[in-house]
């Protein structure tokens, strides 16, 4: 069973660790001459799609000192970019502006707790002088640390699949990054369906706050993989007293809600094979050339 188990917990202890990505590279014992290639070649391809190299040195993500005068939903910093950056430091598409924004979201116990996020707003609204329709996305796995970020990679992870082809569809779309994603907060809480709604709803009443009547009060929230999971949440959140409000719908892809029964389910399959071999086949396709599984 552990041999099966095994791949399943490397990958999620290198997500959930607070470390430095090269820590286990620098064990020996941990990880082996093909293992550390293999680590450091996944590594450069990760860090070229970085936006800053070291996200501590960028400004906007230090929390400012006087936090604690914030409430939920509020904004602390609104960074539009200018369009040179956005096209050249990240990919934006022509036609679209991008906002960073950082806004207290809420820990388990509903306190205050900073988070960070970005938008994308179109230049023309499909709807003439009407208020642009919103859209919340929320992202799939993005990594375990601050620097893996959305806001922090060139595409913002998704790319054309997601929030520059809903932004050129003449929608405002809203990214949340998850609290401890980009912000230090108190860590990032991986698959933490119940944060993550919240991130998503107060990202939503902190942006209303900095473009009032330009974006619509009705709002929807689209989301894959966790990001399926982040929606789900969101729509069973929305229809509990804390809601921000006028949620009218919510389009959750491959929601993970129940994370044990996909492991359940991923050892059955693998019968007497390696269970990380069947679960993260999707990812391994992607980076077929590296050398992650040599005899």
């Amino acid at each position: 069973m552990l041999s099966k188990l095994l791949p399943i917990i490397l990958i999620a202890s290198a997500l959930a660790a607070p470390q430095s990505p090269l820590t286990y590279a620098n064990e020996p014992n941990r990880c082996d001459a093909t293992c550390q290639i293999a680590y450091r070649k996944m590594l450069a391809m990760e860090t070229e799609l970085w936006v800053n190299q070291n996200i501590t040195n960028d400004p906007f993500y230090s929390t400012p000192s006087n936090v604690s005068k914030y409430s939920t939903g509020d904004i602390l910093k609104w960074e539009k970019i200018p369009s040179e950056q956005a096209y050249r430091r990240w990919t934006v598409p022509a036609g679209i502006s991008l906002v960073r924004f950082f806004y207290m979201s809420e820990d388990i116990e509903g306190k205050p707790l900073p988070a960070t996020g970005i938008v994308l707003i179109p230049y023309t609204n499909p709807q003439g002088d009407k208020p642009f329709r919103t859209v919340v996305w929320t992202h799939g796995t993005a990594g375990g640390t601050r620097q893996c970020s959305p806001s922090n990679h060139r595409a913002l992870l998704y790319g054309w699949s997601a929030p520059f082809a809903l932004a050129l569809a003449g929608y405002v779309v809203i990214a949340p990054d998850y609290a401890g994603q980009g912000s230090e907060a108190q860590g990032f809480m991986y698959m933490a369906g119940t944060l993550h709604a919240a991130d998503n709803s107060l990202s939503v009443k902190a942006v209303r706050k900095a473009m009032g009547s330009k974006i619509t009060k009705e709002w929807v929230v689209i989301g894959h993989s966790e990001g399926g999971m982040s929606c789900w949440r969101t729509n069973e959140r929305e229809a509990r007293s804390e809601a921000t409000g006028d949620l009218i719908g919510a389009v959750c892809a491959s929601p993970g809600l129940v994370p044990s029964k996909v492991l359940n389910e991923t050892i059955r399959r693998a019968g007497d094979g390696p269970a990380g071999d069947f679960l993260f086949s999707p990812s391994t396709i992607s980076f077929k050339d590296l050398p992650l599984y040599q005899s």
